[in-house]
C-alpha cells in the first residue's frame, strides 16, 4: 500500500479502533516515504499529544510548518503543546507567527491573549481579546476571559459591563449571573445582586443556595419582611434546611443578651466575608456586636481572623489582646497571637508568646517546634533547637512539619546525612509543602547530589511560582551542570 492517503485513512480506522501504536506505526511509514506529506505529520503529532509525547507532537508540528509555513492547524497545535510544557514564549511565537499569515483570526487573538494571562501579563491580554472581539463581536469564551482578567485586577466597573454583554448573548448563563450578583454586592448595588440570583433561581428552581444569598442581602439592608418571606420560601421546600432556619432566626433579631446571639453574628460574618467576598462589612457586623454583646470570646476571635485575611496584623493582634484580656489563660489564644506576630515579621514576639504557651501547656508540640525551628532557621543556639524539636516529635512522631524542622536543624549543624534523611521523611509526609521541598534540595546540593536538587527545587517552584530565591537556584545548578 504504497498510497499515503490510504495509509492515513488506515491509520484513522486504528485510531477508532483504539489501536493507537498501529495508527503511529501507519503515519512513521507514510512519513519515511513521503517525508513532506503534511497530513501525515498533523496525524502523527495529534498521536503523540494524546499518548503524553508532547516533544514529539512538537517535532512534527515544528516539521509541518517549516514544509507549510500557512498551515494555521500546525501553529495552533503548536501553541498549546508549548503552553502545556510551560515554555510560554514559545506558545506566543507559535500564535504570533499564524497572526503573522491571518491577522483576523479570532481564535489566534483569543488563544494569545489566554496565553499572556496564564503568565499574568493582563495588559497584553487584554489586547488581543479585545482584537479577538472586534473581529467577533459575540465572541462569548473571549468576553468570559476579558471579564475574569478585569475582576482578577479589581477592575469591578469594566468586569461588570463585559458580564453583562454576556447575558445579551446568552441570558441564562448560570456563572455569568453568578459572578454579576457578587459583583454588584461589592459594588454595593444589592438591589442590581438581587435581580441576577432572582434570575439564577428561575433556571435552577431546587438552588436553596441562591434563596440564601437572598435572604442574606435583604437581611444587610434591614428589610426583615422580605429576608423572613426568602427565607420561608425555602424551608417550604425543604423543612430541614438548616442554613434557611438559622438565618430566619436572625433575621427575627435575635437579642443581643442571647447566647446564640455571637454565633448568629460570626456566621453573618462568615457569609459576608466567604461567600459574598464583603470584609468590610463583615468586620463592620462583628464589632457592632461587639458593642451590644460587650465580653465575648468568640467574637474577638473571629474580628481577629477577619483582620489577618486581610493581611491588617497589626489590628488583628490588637483584637486577639483584647480576647486574652477576657480569657488569660486560654492556651490557643496566646499560641495564635504568636503566629501573628510571626506574620507581621515579629519573630522575637512570636517566640515570647510560644514561650508562654509552654507554660501553660510545657508539651505543646506546635510551640516547641515553633521556637525551635527559628532557632535553626536563625542559626543561633542550635543545641536547644534541637532538643526542642526532638521533645515536640516525642510527642507528634508523625508531623511532617515538626520532622522538617529536625532536619533543617540537622542542616543548619552540617550533619548533612542526617538532615536528608529526616527531610526525605517530611517530604513523604507532607508532599507538597515548597518550603520542606526547598530545604531537602538544600541539602542534596550541600551533598553534591545536584540533579536530586534540582528535582526538589522544581518540584517546590511549582508549589510556589513566584519564588525568586528557587528560580536563581535552579539557574546556578544548571549553569554549573
Amino acid at each position: 500500500m504504497d498510497s499515503p492517503v490510504l495509509r492515513i485513512y488506515l491509520a484513522i480506522i486504528y485510531i477508532k479502533k483504539g489501536l493507537l501504536q498501529d495508527a503511529i506505526h501507519q503515519c512513521q511509514s507514510v512519513i519515511s516515504s513521503h517525508p513532506e506529506y503534511s497530513p501525515a505529520r498533523l496525524l502523527l503529532g495529534g498521536l503523540y499529544s494524546t499518548t503524553g509525547n508532547e516533544h514529539a507532537a512538537i517535532n512534527e508540528y515544528e516539521t509541518v510548518v517549516k514544509i507549510d509555513p500557512k498551515n494555521k492547524e500546525a501553529y495552533f497545535f503548536l501553541s498549546a503543546l508549548y503552553l502545556k510544557v510551560k515554555e510560554h514564549e514559545k506558545s506566543i511565537s507559535s500564535l504570533k507567527r499564524l497572526l503573522e499569515i491571518d491577522p483576523d483570526s479570532a481564535m489566534g487573538n483569543y488563544y494569545l491573549g489566554r496565553v499572556y494571562a496564564e503568565i499574568k501579563f493582563f495588559k497584553e491580554a487584554e489586547k488581543y481579546y479585545h482584537k479577538a472581539l472586534i473581529l467577533k463581536p459575540d465572541f462569548g469564551a473571549a468576553l468570559i476571559e476579558l471579564g475574569t482578567i478585569y475582576e482578577f485586577q479589581g477592575e469591578n466597573k469594566e468586569a461588570i459591563e463585559t458580564y453583562e454583554k454576556i447575558l445579551k448573548i446568552d441570558p441564562s448563563d448560570a456563572s455569568v449571573l453568578t459572578r454579576l450578583g457578587h459583583l454588584y454586592i461589592k459594588q454595593e448595588k444589592p438591589d442590581k445582586a438581587i435581580e441576577k440570583f432572582e434570575k439564577l433561581k428561575k433556571l435552577d428552581i431546587n438552588n436553596k443556595d441562591v434563596g440564601v444569598k437572598i435572604g442574606l442581602i435583604y437581611l444587610e439592608q434591614k428589610k426583615y419582611e422580605e429576608a423572613i418571606k426568602e427565607f420561608n420560601l425555602i424551608l417550604g421546600v425543604d423543612p430541614d434546611f438548616h442554613k434557611a432556619r438559622h438565618y430566619l432566626a436572625v433575621a427575627y433579631e435575635v437579642p443581643s443578651d442571647s447566647d446564640f446571639f455571637p454565633d448568629s453574628q460570626i456566621n453573618i460574618g462568615y457569609i459576608l466575608e466567604e461567600k459574598q467576598k464583603n470584609s468590610k462589612k463583615a468586620i463592620e457586623v462583628i464589632k457592632e456586636a461587639i458593642e451590644k454583646k460587650g465580653g465575648d470570646v468568640k467574637l474577638y476571635e473571629f474580628l481577629a481572623s477577619l483582620f489577618e485575611k486581610n493581611r491588617d496584623y497589626e489590628k488583628s493582634i490588637e483584637t486577639l489582646k483584647k480576647a486574652l484580656e477576657l480569657k488569660p489563660d486560654d492556651i490557643n489564644l496566646h499560641y495564635n497571637l504568636g503566629i501573628l506576630y510571626d506574620k507581621a515579621g515579629n519573630i522575637e514576639k512570636g517566640i515570647e508568646k510560644m514561650r508562654e504557651v509552654l507554660k501553660l501547656d510545657p508539651k505543646n508540640a506546635n510551640a516547641l517546634n515553633y521556637i525551635g525551628y527559628n532557632y535553626a532557621d536563625k542559626g543561633i543556639d542550635l543545641d536547644e533547637a534541637e532538643r526542642l524539636i526532638k521533645k515536640a516529635l516525642e510527642i507528634k512522631s508523625e508531623d511532617g512539619y515538626i520532622t522538617d524542622s529536625l532536619g533543617w536543624v540537622y542542616y543548619k549543624k552540617g550533619k548533612i546525612d542526617e538532615a536528608i534523611k529526616e527531610l526525605e521523611k517530611a517530604i513523604k509526609l507532607v508532599p507538597k509543602d515548597p518550603i520542606i521541598a526547598e530545604h531537602l534540595g538544600d541539602a542534596y546540593l550541600k551533598n553534591s547530589k545536584k540533579d536530586r536538587a534540582l528535582a526538589m527545587y522544581e518540584k517546590a517552584l511549582k508549589l510556589d511560582p513566584d519564588k525568586k530565591l528557587l528560580k536563581e537556584k535552579i539557574k546556578m545548578i544548571k549553569e554549573n551542570k
